[in-house]
């Protein structure tokens, strides 16, 4: 079995790091990258760094270029693939192309998101309409990562019969609650550890409805004023003009600290006390289960598969609603206020067994692979 994946970039992001974890999770298997991108980013280097071989184009060629390059690979590498796995909506129209061209192959679709009508940009959803059409022909199966994307997708036209769940596998050895890291974290980034520290673990993009947050930690602000929002990810720091420009109008200057993107986030999670996502559209979020296995309390808007996530272990309010949103997370740091040391670990003891129980890496790839072997 010879498998080619296909993804538009390597960059941070949720389906960056599932290739990387399924890829390092099944090294036995023969598999190559091909990246729609010239760019050599995060993901680039710890994938290479597995041994794997890593094809770059330019997107902005044409497809015939991509085809020449494909049928490259094939001939120079003598790497002829069984299976063509295609992350994120732009490979699924490469995959039209090379069903033309390599029919004795067998192409998987990997959906990653679940909204799929508001905070998407105009090309992109024309993209996932035109994948519809071409998902009752091209793909052998369509690989969601969420029930809610499964169901949102096949309400506009996606094949039902081809459709599989695989929810992300979660590193539960890597995310786990690091004192020291922590208080290295707080150290290197001047951050007082006797506030409640709020953290935000997301990239600046509409979906992740960051003036949704800040509107709710200003009204936050009016209730309690002890502690700090930590907000990392790409594009989270002084260079973004839109972010900055968004937290002086909501006047929570003083409560924001602006990290950016990390390599390693495991300190950053392990200083937090409150991990909160507001994001108006998610699938499968990672970084929920990351919090919970790294001593955070939880609350976040309810959208994808987070109920399935945090079940009873958490806070879930509806999206772009920052005044229920301002209530949970004040109720959760109540709740870390009026807590024992006792109460506080068995919470996060029972939060921990259950992404530990459900959302394993083990589980993730041998899905994966049975799925390959079908073929």
């Amino acid at each position: 079995m010879k498998v080619l994946h296909i993804i538009t970039g390597l960059d941070h992001g949720g389906a960056e790091n599932t290739l990387y974890n399924l890829l390092k999770n099944s090294i036995n298997i023969d598999q190559k990258v091909l990246c729609l991108s010239k760019k050599r980013s995060k993901y680039s280097i710890l994938i290479e760094n597995l041994g794997i071989d890593i094809v770059y184009l330019d997107f902005e060629f044409s497809i015939t270029f991509i085809l020449r390059t494909v049928n490259l690979i094939f001939k120079k590498k003598k790497f002829k693939p069984t299976v063509f796995h295609c992350w994120m909506y732009h490979t699924f129209i490469v995959s039209i192309f090379l069903s033309i061209f390599y029919n004795k192959s067998k192409i998987y679709w990997s959906v990653r998101h679940s909204n799929i009508k508001n905070d998407i940009k105009f090309t992109t959803r024309l993209i996932i309409y035109i994948s519809s059409i071409f998902s009752y022909i091209v793909p052998y199966k369509i690989i969601y990562v969420a029930f809610s994307s499964k169901n949102n997708h096949e309400k506009i036209g996606y094949d039902k019969k081809k459709a599989i769940v695989i929810h992300n596998g979660i590193d539960t050895t890597y995310y786990s609650y690091d004192p020291i890291m922590a208080h290295e974290f707080l150290k290197k980034n001047n951050i007082n550890n006797n506030q409640i520290k709020i953290i935000c673990l997301a990239r600046f993009d509409r979906q992740k409805d960051h003036k949704n947050l800040f509107m709710a930690i200003k009204d936050l602000s009016l209730k309690f004023t002890q502690f700090k929002l930590i907000l990392v990810g790409l594009g989270m720091d002084q260079d973004n003009i839109e972010l900055n420009l968004l937290i002086n109008e909501n006047q929570i200057n003083e409560y924001v600290t602006l990290i950016g993107p990390l390599d390693n986030v495991v300190g950053a999670l392990s200083a937090s006390d409150i991990l909160v996502s507001s994001s108006s559209g998610e699938a499968f979020p990672n970084v929920i289960a990351e919090a919970m296995l790294t001593h955070n309390l939880c609350v976040a808007t309810d959208v994808g598969d987070t109920k399935f996530i945090i079940k009873n272990h958490g806070w879930i309010v509806p999206s772009k609603n920052f005044l229920l949103l301002s209530d949970s997370i004040f109720e959760a740091i109540t709740f870390l206020q009026n807590s024992d040391n006792d109460r506080l670990s068995k919470k996060f003891d029972d939060s921990s067994t259950h992404i530990k129980n459900n959302f394993s890496i083990q589980e993730m790839t041998n899905k994966h692979i049975q799925l390959w072997a079908n073929c």
